[in-house]
């Protein structure tokens, strides 16, 4: 038995002098171990071309070769695809002399492969070489005429040539710097709730934009990639591509993927009440462990805007979002490195002093280099601290609005390589795994190495909107207009601004009964501040996109009361009656019994509106009014909202805009009946007590008539379960 462990160590002993036996164009055979240098990315500045760059060296050794691999930059184009072959374009040649102990070898790496090996005795050397463009890498394997003890002491020097001129140089000795770089990868997605193409990329370039290249490329590699899919977006999904909701939650559970929280609908959260930014946090938490499987612990600050009451940039700020992120399990926050973060170590995770929150620094050079199709000035800033003694201390964290990467809308013309770059980085992540480490951000608050300092963040914005001067400048001049500006959907005298709007439908839905149809109208107010007061730019006018938003945040009043009807709060138990119930200065027209309840807009004599009850549920049936609001400003149909009872053509005219008259013919605890006219139609509607549907009766004078409606059964059940085939 001694005998047996003899030889078994020594056994050992032998097989420590090689990881690797023969080169065969696999990343995967070299390890950190065998890494003895990095070199400066020069080709960061435009120096040099970065098929000629040198980045790393690795050797090893067995007792009969020197096996080494040298990684350049870049072999291939960074931001075109197909990715050309640089290498044999710029006709790259590497040479490399080894020194240190005798006798000393010069090779000579040609373009094609071959290579030519020559010792300083004047013999040749046997030595072959392979090239693999995938990996950006170049091996070689010699024959070694080294003893075992001279190994440390080898110093290799490697150059590289650009059609016969010198490029660059690199000397590794086991007293080069190297060290491993930390990386973390995060993709902000966000839209409204409506069809978007963000998913699957625009129709012209399938397969070179959308979010699923990101997928594609992070899955390929196993590389970890983290994620913020706001609440509407996660609906959107679910009704329009489940499969790639499926996706995600496979990468989940596999383990690539890292899920980020934020608010709900991405409402701009300091210009809100607390209770609305607590209910945010924590449904968007909530959906997304429905969906993934997943509970969030790092969250997405909302177009980073990050204010305090009572501190510059203070105007019209009424709540501090901390505790929103710490009240619901959140450790970790989002923010950027040259606002928020700036004096202190971007590099970092640091905490928030009396918080109990960490913050994580965005990296806006490292993230803006990958947006321009500057891969090698990204790579420049890890290979430099993986260079440096703080390499194993430090984390680069890319974040960003996924559109960019995925080169959806506007991105596509102003960061035309975002795409190319992104993924040629990923890959490169993969390539030198070996040194460059992609983090989860959920694991990497964890690591005691990245622990930097405690502070108060700098109040303000995201510099491109603002700043320390907060969101749209000017001390918050976004929100400021915007709250001020009197929305075109108000009828009153003076007309309602949009900072009255948004307060009086949340006040209306806190003094409602908590059930079914208020929490629908939630939904409604929260979505419809989707990205609160947005502009067309610093100085610019309201968004369009963001009227049609503002517009209708009134709209979730009338949940308010439908609410109040299904809690059995109306001392009437059937009715008809005229009322102001969206707020907006003008009266609708309502007819309910104890099971059903609707309101009728005197535009085209649609049923806006339709709830219903019976002993123990309350529920939609038609209105679905945080479904992005296209086509319209006003009470109007449009793509996504079509309204029950919708008169799109009678005799051949559509109707469905048209303003009608209206009357209550008839209102007691027996029956409500109400008449809607227009030109050659008269819809009459009737209810009678515990009948859980209308009556609905047309006369149009013998025309032919089609009429539309778009029913919402369970607005909130749609939301989080679609059972779309249902």
């Amino acid at each position: 038995m001694r005998k047996l462990i003899i030889l078994v160590l020594f056994g050992m002993t032998v097989s420590q002098l090689s990881a690797i036996q023969t080169i065969r164009g696999e990343t995967d055979d070299w390890t950190y171990d065998e890494l003895l240098a990095l070199d400066d990315v020069e080709s960061a500045g435009g120096k040099i071309n970065y098929s000629a760059d040198i980045l790393a060296f690795y050797r090893d050794f067995t007792s009969e070769k020197i096996l080494v691999r040298i990684n350049m930059v870049s072999m291939r184009a960074i931001t075109k695809i197909p990715r050309d072959n640089l290498w044999k374009k710029d006709n790259i040649t590497l040479c490399l002399f080894i020194k240190g102990a005798e006798p000393e070898i010069f090779i000579t790496i040609h373009n094609n492969g071959d290579v030519t090996a020559v010792s300083s005795d004047g013999t040749k050397a046997s030595a072959r070489a392979i090239i693999t463009l995938k990996y950006d890498m170049v091996e070689l394997e010699l024959s070694n005429p080294n003893p075992d003890e001279v190994y440390d002491n080898l110093e290799f020097i490697v150059s590289s040539f650009c059609d016969g001129k010198f490029c660059d140089n690199l000397v590794a000795s086991k007293d080069s710097p190297k060290g491993p770089a930390h990386c973390a990868l995060m993709h902000h997605g966000n839209q409204s709730l409506a069809y978007t193409n963000v998913f699957r990329g625009r129709s012209e370039d399938i397969d070179g934009s959308g979010f699923d290249e990101a997928l594609e490329i992070h899955d390929l590699y196993n590389i970890p990639i983290c994620i913020h899919i706001s609440g509407p977006l996660q609906t959107a999904a679910d009704w329009y591509d489940p499969d790639f909701n499926l996706w995600v939650e496979t990468g989940v559970t596999e383990g690539w993927i890292d899920m980020i929280g934020s608010a709900y609908a991405q409402h701009i959260m300091p210009f809100v009440e607390d209770n609305m930014n607590d209910w945010a946090v924590y449904i968007h938490r909530q959906l997304t462990n429905s969906n993934y499987n997943y509970w969030t612990k790092v969250a997405w600050v909302p177009e980073r805007t990050y204010l305090t009451p009572g501190v510059y940039p203070e105007a019209g700020v009424i709540d501090d979002i901390n505790d929103n992120f710490t009240d619901n399990s959140i450790d970790a926050i989002i923010l950027d490195d040259i606002v928020h973060c700036a004096g202190y170590d971007n590099h970092q995770i640091h905490n928030i002093s009396g918080t109990g929150l960490q913050v994580i620094c965005r990296d806006d050079n490292f993230t803006g280099r990958l947006h321009a199709g500057d891969g090698a000035g990204a790579m420049s800033i890890l290979e430099g601290l993986a260079a440096s003694p703080d390499g194993d201390y430090r984390i680069v964290v890319y974040a960003d609005d996924w559109e960019m990467a995925a080169e959806i809308g506007e991105w596509a013309s102003s960061m035309p390589n975002a795409k190319e770059t992104y993924d040629w980085f990923v890959e490169q992540c993969n390539i030198n795994s070996s040194w460059l480490n992609v983090w989860k951000l959920t694991d990497a608050i964890l690591n005691p190495n990245f622990n930097g300092t405690t502070f108060t963040p700098i109040y303000g914005s995201h510099s491109s909107i603002g700043g320390a001067d907060g969101y749209g400048g000017g001390n918050n001049g976004w929100f400021t207009h915007w709250a001020g500006y009197a929305s075109p959907s108000d009828n009153h005298s003076p007309q309602w601004n949009f900072g009255y709007i948004w307060s009086d439908a949340r006040n209306n839905l806190m003094t409602a009964p908590d059930n079914n149809i208020s929490q629908a109208g939630w939904y409604v107010l929260m979505t419809n501040l989707y990205e609160t007061a947005w502009h067309d730019g610093l100085g610019g006018p309201i968004a369009g996109w963001q009227m049609k938003h503002s517009t209708h945040i009134k709209n979730a009043n009338v949940y308010a009361e439908g609410a109040r009807w299904a809690n059995g709060d109306f001392s009437d138990s059937v009715a008809a009656y005229f009322d102001d119930y969206d707020h907006d200065g003008n009266d609708e027209l309502i007819i309910y019994n104890n099971r059903v309840f609707a309101v009728f807009e005197s535009i085209g004599g649609r049923a806006v509106w339709v709830f219903a009850k019976d002993g123990t549920d309350n529920t939609t049936i038609v209105g679905n009014c945080n479904a992005y609001w296209e086509g319209t400003e006003g009470d109007y149909n449009d793509a996504n909202h079509i309204a029950a009872l919708s008169d799109v053509s009678v005799g051949g005219y559509d109707y469905e805009h048209s303003f009608y008259d209206w009357s209550v013919e008839h209102s007691s605890q027996d029956s409500a009946i109400i008449i809607l006219r227009h030109d050659n139609i008269r819809k009459r509607i009737s209810v009678y007590p515990g009948e859980p549907y209308f009556h609905c009766e047309y006369f149009t004078k013998d025309k032919w008539t089609y009429i539309k409606t778009g029913f919402t059964p369970d607005l909130v059940g749609l939301l989080w379960d679609t059972a779309i085939q249902r």
